[in-house]
């Protein structure tokens, strides 16, 4: 229970009275609103939402507001008269509203400004103008052409030698497909066999003696337009569009010997030739390191006259074409110069890629923002990003440059580097450009530089790029002032129209925050535990960069190996952190260089240099911190020395995935996993405003869903996997759920209308795999050390109710008043087959008698109500007799904490968070533990994953007591309940809410207790101070006493203002 205390109160309140909660300004008037938005986004620009959120916040002189009247005109000067939109007074609390003027259309422009009324009834002055200006709403607005390097644009292939021969067919007998492109042991798809184009060559000159050539085949599996065997020489050597190429049935196993599928091409007249290639599907992701459906075995045969064939060449067995071959010497550089003939009014870029993008004006960088675009489902949507770079431009001469890397979206090696470390096997295409400047002088012209093959190109100084594996730079290839007016660029090619990615995806203007560099570390300690090798230690776990700075001579190259830990000799474990992961810098000689990675990033506290020719210092190295820029809205600060390093771990690990996805962690996966998008919400939105970045990873969810309705484990599903990997509803619940959540914390209805037809086929596909009511398998209460472990059906049947529970409360909000219903009817079902299911009454405990079994049934409502209170002390009874640890997974842990935190069982979870032997967060916190690692039990496990936060959540709404009335929505009612816990002396935490800042602090000092409580303006609070039964209580001016709702709590009503309470 919350501990109790004797107390007296006394208050300095800005309270509920008009007179004390009004600041008024020198007009007379009440202040004005401020901290005006769109869709969280402060004056954006390239939106491309026709009905945007206008959001503000009201002053702290407007305690409760009535009204509201925004106005939006086409210009600053027209506010007065406002030509786009006024919505007249409108009686209302709220403190945003989606425009709903005349139809804005690319490029336009929009001011706007609120006013509000008072509970008076008083008006306050005007906000500020504000703006926000619309991107490139339709296609035909797109001048640009996707471009690359025509180094980067040859499709993958496969060269067959066969010797020198004379022959008019030839034939490719297939005995094994190789891998599918998606999971193997998933029934729902098998292997076949699918190839672009094959060529016969001889000699040098390579000239394809097979371009319209006839084909036959033993089978086929044709799509008109898209896959024929005529396509297998239509000398079309791309799979990024169509026509494709050919494709056979689908067939049991990749062994075909007994039925092999046999391909040949009539050349039509006997033919010199020597060379059999094949092009694979370049465009394809594999989770399995190998281009999809190529053949694994084949022979190449050849013949006269269709008779008699001869096997000619090795039998050919490949075991990875897209994820090992060749590539060019450098990554593409792009570069257009330009010329800006007037007086320049405004320039807007608009640029995207796949892979991943640097652009520059004149040498400049256009923004602060790195590892652009943001991942996404590749195939469905690409975002681009607007600048403002009027800044950057000159009358006359300018330049246009861009760089590109590879990505998450072409990760490979090649022979030369054929083992760094890789995850997700993703060969969707070569790296590649879009976009446009546009151009307005001050006379009205309007001129727009596009990409296409006006564009130069060359290959680059960074040599090699590999998402998880590195990144190699040979400075020897710097191109000098390349990306600037006038610069030497003979010897560069023209620029080649690539096309768009596979899939032909929608551009979408970017939505969640960019990511940019937001810390920098130094360099704490350096060490030499091998002669000329160094490990830098940077203190602190983090994502981000190393900068490197050193000299030498020309041709030195220096290897840098990123880890989380170190072996007992010294040198780095690479473990953690996935294998072998190292970046390469070769010198050129020309005294101070620097390195910093471009294209990748790495998770890591220690960086390995091998190569130095001279001994380093600590300035050698620092660590640069990057994550998306999600602003951050939330502290915890606490007298306690283990919750203090508990959430400094955690915040870290948050930091560290915070990327254009939550990653699960910064290195070895780099992937979007769902479970702890919904699982640990809490903690991340009291820590960081995650509304946009919410909306987009949303948007993922709904790209990666399947046909069937699945929703799979990952999103952007850039690694297929199977089985329970692919599919758990504890992943997939983040749909509904998260739709939900940011609804509740944010007043952002968006996702729930948005995406509610893709929350009844998950709903649905999870009703189809169910059997009365229970869904069978999945992974379980993921990465528990509990033994027996949770039973998987208990756990997901455990999100199945919670995502029918969600999704009958998102109908409710959205006046689908039937949906609700039923979907309240069938949760009730699932409840009660769930009971029926998993309840023992011989030991009156759920699932296998573990904890998180009973955590998960009485969290979510699952016990009827005559069996609760038993359950619920058999589960604290089990805690203790585990000296007080909570043995559980991530989704147990979720369930645990929410659970005793409402329970006002906060004694548990303290003692609990005090342990530092076995599950506890306290023995990370004893080894030394910088970032939160991703398993209780296991040290070879990555040390940097935010999967087992959500104690964090219970920091502020627990021990500092912040918290939202259950049926409130945006922090309309606040609840302020610190549990004043153990032997800790003090707290304190604040959110900053849609509606202002919450802020709640206590501290204990001989006896006596000091509480205080801000509460924003058009909010009302619930304080509830502990207070023994039968203490007098005096009412501070501006709070109202009320009837206890909780036991051994002074409970108290307050409205806008700060509240100090001092017990005795």
């Amino acid at each position: 229970m919350r501990a109790l205390v004797t107390l007296a109160l006394v208050a300095s309140a800005v309270g509920l009275m008009p007179s004390a909660a009004v600041a008024s300004d020198p007009s007379g008037g009440v202040a004005a609103p401020a901290r005006l938005s769109v869709g969280g986004v402060g004056d954006p620009i390239g939106i491309d939402d026709l009905t945007p959120d206008l959001q503000w916040r009201n002053g702290a002189g407007v305690a409760r507001q009535t009204a509201y009247q925004v106005r939006v005109a086409s210009s600053r000067s027209r506010l007065g008269d406002p030509d786009l939109w006024d919505s007249g007074r409108v009686r209302s609390a709220a403190m945003a509203t989606s425009y709903a003027g005349d139809r804005l259309g690319s490029r336009d422009k929009a001011s706007w400004q609120v006013r509000v009324w008072d509970a008076a009834g008083r008006a306050s002055e005007w906000s500020r103008p504000a703006s926000f200006e619309m991107g490139l709403l339709d296609e035909s607005d797109w001048q640009g052409r996707w471009i690359t390097d025509e180094r980067w644009a040859a499709p993958l292939h496969q060269d067959v030698s066969i010797g020198a021969q004379e022959a008019r067919y030839v034939r490719l007998t297939v005995v094994d497909l190789g891998r599918p492109g998606e999971p193997l042991d998933d029934p729902n798809w098998k292997p076949r066999l699918e190839l672009g184009e094959i060529e016969v060559t001889h000699g040098a000159d390579g000239a394809n003696l097979a371009e319209g050539a006839t084909v036959t085949v033993s089978e086929e599996n044709s799509e008109p337009g898209v896959w024929d065997p005529a396509y297998l020489t239509d000398g079309k050597v791309t799979t990024a569009d169509d026509p494709r190429g050919y494709r056979s049935d689908y067939h049991p196993e990749t062994d075909v010997q007994d039925q092999p599928i046999v391909i040949t091409i009539d050349l039509g007249e006997p033919t010199a030739i020597d060379t059999v290639r094949l092009y694979s599907l370049w465009d394809a992701p594999s989770d399995y390191g190998t281009t999809p459906n190529f053949p694994r075995d084949f022979q190449v045969s050849v013949s006269a006259d269709d008779t008699t064939f001869t096997k000619v060449g090795p039998r050919t067995k490949v075991t990875a074409v897209s994820n090992l071959h060749a590539s060019p010497e450098g990554l593409p550089v792009l570069a257009r110069d330009f010329t800006a003939g007037g007086d320049i009014a405004s320039a807007r870029l608009y640029v995207t890629g796949e892979g991943v993008y640097d652009a520059s004006l004149n040498g400049e960088p256009v923004s602060p923002d790195l590892l652009q675009p943001g991942n996404t489902e590749h195939s469905v949507r690409v975002p681009y990003a607007t600048y403002d770079v009027t800044r950057l431009l000159r009358k006359g001469g300018n330049t246009w440059g861009i760089e590109l890397g590879n990505g998450i979206y072409n990760v490979f090696n090649t022979p030369e580097i054929p083992k760094r470390y890789m995850k997700a096997a993703a060969g969707h295409g070569a790296p590649r450009a879009m976009g446009q400047l546009e151009i307005t002088y001050r006379d009205g012209r309007r001129q727009t530089v596009a990409t296409g093959s006006s564009f130069k190109s060359s290959l680059g100084e960074v040599t090699f790029s590999n998402w998880y594996g590195g990144e190699d730079h040979d400075a020897r290839r710097d191109l000098g002032a390349w990306n600037e007016p006038g610069a030497d660029r003979d010897g560069w090619l023209d620029a080649v129209d690539i096309g768009a990615p596979a899939g032909d995806p929608e551009l979408v203007a970017q939505q969640s925050p960019p990511i940019r560099e937001v810390d920098t570390l130094e360099t704490v300690a350096v060490k030499e535990p091998m002669v000329g090798t160094y490990v830098f230690d940077l203190g602190t776990n983090f994502a981000g960069w190393q900068r490197l700075t050193t000299s030498g001579p020309a041709g030195t190259t220096i290897t840098m190996r990123p880890a989380e830990k170190l072996k007992a000799d010294g040198t780095v474990d690479q473990g953690s952190v996935g294998g072998d992961i190292r970046d390469r810098f070769t010198l050129a000689g020309t005294g101070a260089e620097t390195f910093t990675p471009r294209f990748v990033y790495h998770g890591f506290r220690y960086l390995q240099v091998e190569g130095l020719t001279t001994a380093p210092t600590t300035a050698t190295v620092k660590g640069l911190v990057l994550r998306a820029t999600d602003r951050a809205v939330g502290s915890f600060a606490t007298s306690d020395v283990q919750m203090t390093g508990i959430h400094r771990i955690i915040d870290r690990s948050v930091q560290s995935n915070m990327y254009s996805v939550f990653t699960d962690c910064p290195h070895r996966e780099k992937l979007g996993w769902l479970d702890q998008t919904n699982l640990v919400f809490d903690t991340l939105a009291y820590g960081y405003d995650v509304q946009a970045h919410y909306r987009k990873m949303l948007q993922d969810v709904v790209d990666a869903q399947q046909d069937d309705g699945l929703i799979p484990t990952t999103a952007p599903e850039d690694a297929l996997f199977a089985g329970a990997f692919r599919h758990d509803a504890n992943w997939g619940a983040t749909l509904a759920v998260s739709s939900w959540q940011i609804y509740q914390w944010y007043g952002d209805d968006s996702a729930m209308r948005a995406h509610w037809p893709q929350m009844v086929e998950y709903a649905d596909y999870l009703a189809s795999i169910s059997k009365d009511g229970i869904v069978p398998g999945g992974l379980g209460d993921w990465i528990t050390p509990a033994s027996p472990a949770t039973p998987p059906a208990l756990t997901q049947t455990w999100a199945y109710h919670r995502i029918l529970t969600h999704m009958s409360q998102i109908a409710a909000a959205l006046g689908r008043d039937a949906d609700a219903a039923a979907y309240e009817r069938k949760a009730a079902e699932v409840a009660t087959a769930f009971h029926a299911t998993f309840y023992h009454p011989e030991t009156g405990l759920y699932g296998n008698g573990d904890q998180a079994s009973q955590a998960l049934a009485l969290q979510e409502d699952l016990v009827p109500t005559d069996l609760r209170a038993g359950v619920l002390d058999r589960f604290v009874q089990q805690i203790r007799a585990a000296d007080d640890h909570i043995v559980v997974g991530e989704v147990g842990l979720y369930a645990a904490v929410d659970l005793l935190s409402r329970e006002r069982l906060d004694d548990v979870l303290h003692d609990w968070v005090q342990r530092d032997d076995g599950v506890s967060y306290g023995k990370f916190l004893a080894a030394g533990a910088t970032s939160l690692p991703e398993s209780w039990t296991s040290s070879g496990a990555s040390q940097n994953h935010y999967m087992l936060g959500a104690i964090d959540s219970w920091f502020t709404g627990g021990v500092a007591g912040i918290t939202q009335a259950d049926d409130s929505v945006a922090w309309k009612k606040v609840v302020i309940e610190p549990a004043l816990v153990g032997d800790v002396e003090s707290a304190a935490s604040s959110y900053e809410s849609v509606r202002g800042t919450i802020s709640s602090s206590w501290v204990r000092t001989d006896g006596q207790v000091r509480l205080t409580a801000t509460i924003p303006p058009n909010t009302t609070a619930t304080v509830r101070v502990p207070a023994a039964e039968g203490v007098r209580v005096t009412t501070p001016t501006g709070a109202r006493r009320v009837a206890s709702t909780v036991p051994g709590f002074a409970e108290f009503e307050v409205g806008t203002g700060t509240y100090t309470f001092i017990t005795r």
